[in-house]
């Protein structure tokens, strides 16, 4: 049987709700005074730098402001050889499409501004599900700004315009959806997913939780086939474009540097990058960069491996966060727009109930890193630097990933001596 969310609240909802209240309400009180004294506009701090020149400001942005992840893709698809540049897939490139030929209608800052308003709505499909469940109780429309328009994710993912926004609502499916039975729903959200970024295809961590081979299966042969067989329909050399594509896709690892500031990277990878410059430990940090690609696959295969041997003491909620996590940690070029996965784990905490029979532990680091990632503190190290959450994001969900591996083992053991115990 389906489970469905709680209307009512739950403990952790309850101590995710206290907790992001305060951090939003520290968050603008912080803003008002560090926005000023570091002379740094606020979203830069949260985001990326404003005046990026992927466009002219004044016919295509909002201000000095040009939404650079939108207009990119649009520059590449008036040129010829696009696969010589563009690290989409066809798929991915499907907004942008029609933001561009709608712009030969009704211009292009009326089509940027209806683009930021659908990928609104979709990055707040976590926070308006939680309204409509809870809008009878005390919480009222708080989630709307706790895990909507005042999050870290909202704001990087709204002020590039990229479109990994998209991916949200199927990310909801996931969570909410994923079981020990299988559900066909899930299979297709994962596919759904790979079209709009093909790393999201690692939330078949999830099904692998559940020992749904079967759907494992389809999930990877649906995701390789949704983003290589739109080539077939495209101009110019089948053969050439796909290798072009995936060329730029495994280059894409090298499109900044990890010592970088922007733009601020989550991966798993940066934040190993990040411990050993900080311990002052160049030549592992050297290390890490150059065999990126080998960290990211033993870090898969040691999740895959420990979820396997584990699925028949699988929960819900440890499935979610692993398979939700997954996709963002283990790419090495992951960049800020990637943790709009934390909205789905906010929301799912808010309605769901299975998370208080969890551990205490495991539920307060899971907790704690949620509202760190969602609130939007804007302390820095110094100016000119993202927000030292944004920049430790890498850390604290390896941190959380590892916790949840742990607490798969722990939950196994405890079980198996139960029962013996009883037998």
């Amino acid at each position: 049987m389906t489970e469905s969310p709680t209307s009512t609240s739950n403990i952790w909802g309850d101590r995710l709700f206290t907790t992001l209240t305060i951090l939003v309400g520290i968050s603008f009180m912080a803003i008002l005074v560090l926005g000023s004294y570091y002379d740094q506009p606020i979203t830069q701090a949260l985001s990326f730098d404003i005046q990026d020149g992927q466009c002219d400001p004044e016919t295509q942005g909002v201000g000095i402001h040009c939404f650079g992840d939108f207009h990119l893709p649009n520059i590449y698809l008036d040129e010829p050889n696009l696969w010589e540049e563009m690290q989409y897939s066809p798929t991915a490139l499907i907004p942008h499409i029609l933001a561009n030929e709608s712009s030969k209608l009704i211009g292009e800052r009326a089509a940027l501004l209806t683009y930021l308003l659908i990928l609104a709505s979709a990055v707040m499909v976590p926070s308006i599900v939680v309204v409509r469940k809870t809008w009878i109780h005390t919480r009222s429309v708080l989630p709307l700004l706790l895990i909507g328009v005042a999050t870290i994710p909202f704001v990087f993912t709204i002020d590039r315009g990229n479109s990994v926004g998209f991916v949200v609502p199927l990310l909801m499916i996931v969570a909410f959806r994923l079981r020990e039975k299988a559900d066909w729903t899930v299979t297709v959200a994962i596919i759904g997913a790979a079209a709009i970024r093909p790393q999201f295809a690692l939330l078949a961590i999830g099904l692998i939780a559940f020992g749904q081979f079967k759907q494992v299966s389809i999930a990877a042969v649906g995701s390789v086939l949704i983003n290589v067989a739109p080539f077939l329909l495209i101009r110019g050399d089948r053969t050439e474009n796909i290798s072009n594509w995936l060329g730029n896709v495994f280059d894409y690892q090298n499109y900044s540097s990890f010592g970088e500031i922007y733009p601020v990277k989550l991966s798993l990878v940066q934040a190993l990058y990040n411990v050993f410059d900080f311990t002052n430990n160049p030549n592992n940090a050297d290390f890490v960069v150059q065999q990126m690609t080998f960290v990211s696959l033993v870090a898969l295969l040691v999740i895959c491996t420990t979820v396997f041997v584990y699925r028949k003491r699988m929960s819900r909620p440890h499935a979610v966060v692993i398979s939700l996590i997954a996709p963002t940690i283990l790419t090495s070029s992951s960049f800020g727009y990637y943790s709009v996965f934390v909205l789905v784990i906010a929301a799912r905490i808010f309605l769901f109930d299975d998370f208080d029979k969890q551990s205490n532990l495991w539920m307060w680091i899971l907790v704690g890193s949620t509202a760190l990632s969602l609130a939007p503190l804007p302390f820095v190290f110094e100016i000119g630097r993202n927000s030292i959450v944004l920049e430790q994001f890498g850390l604290i969900w390896t941190i959380v990933l590892i916790t949840t591996l742990f607490q798969l083992r722990k939950r196994a053991n405890t079980e198996t001596t139960d029962e013996r115990n009883a037998g």
